[in-house]
């Protein structure tokens, strides 16, 4: 309960913005999507500032290694059974035009005890940092300190080769390229 609270506390300090969990993992889709436990239902929730190679072929592209590559690091940092927070700017979690939820996700396990720890650090984040994923802002912009620190992660990313940076620098920079959409 205690990591709860600061958890609405760093969200709402560093955000404005709502939270909503702990939640299990139920599974991981691809390299930006996973499907929680809400309600007591499954939900599908897209990973919010990040898209990555499609792991299979579908109306958005054809499949590439890399996108394997991305929903097996996602496996690694949120396996079955975590508990996660889902985060974001607005005053409720937003939509994607296929209904999925768009979150920053925090592991539970990762929200500090006591309020003068470090600010947890986002499976988004990680995943850009990995290079798996450019900061992508198709959903629109984060807040000034979250963008800085995003897109510093991106350039870090690029520059020493991360994960889809050393095969697919093309893909990655035009997928960095694409900028927020008409809300649908």
């Amino acid at each position: 309960m205690r990591r709860s609270l600061l958890l609405v506390l760093f969200v709402a300090f560093t955000l404005s913005a709502v939270e909503v969990g702990p939640v299990p993992v139920l599974k991981v889709i691809d390299g930006d999507t996973i499907e929680v436990q809400l309600d007591g239902k499954p939900e599908r929730v897209r990973l919010l500032y990040v898209d990555t190679p499609e792991s299979g072929d579908n109306e958005h592209g054809k499949a590439m290694e890399e996108g394997k590559k991305a929903a097996e690091a996602l496996s690694s940092l949120l396996p079955v059974g975590t508990s996660v927070m889902l985060c974001s700017s607005g005053r409720a979690l937003a939509s994607d035009r296929y209904g999925m939820l768009l979150a920053l996700i925090v592991r539970f396990d990762d929200v500090p005890t006591n309020t003068d720890a470090a600010a947890p650090t986002t499976i988004n984040s990680m995943m850009i940092l990995a290079g798996w994923t450019p900061f992508w802002r198709k959903y629109g912009e984060p807040n000034a300190p979250l963008a800085s620190e995003l897109s510093t992660m991106q350039t870090e990313a690029e520059r020493v080769k991360a994960g889809t940076w050393a095969t697919a620098p093309n893909w990655m920079r035009d997928k960095a390229n694409e900028r927020t959409a008409p809300k649908e």
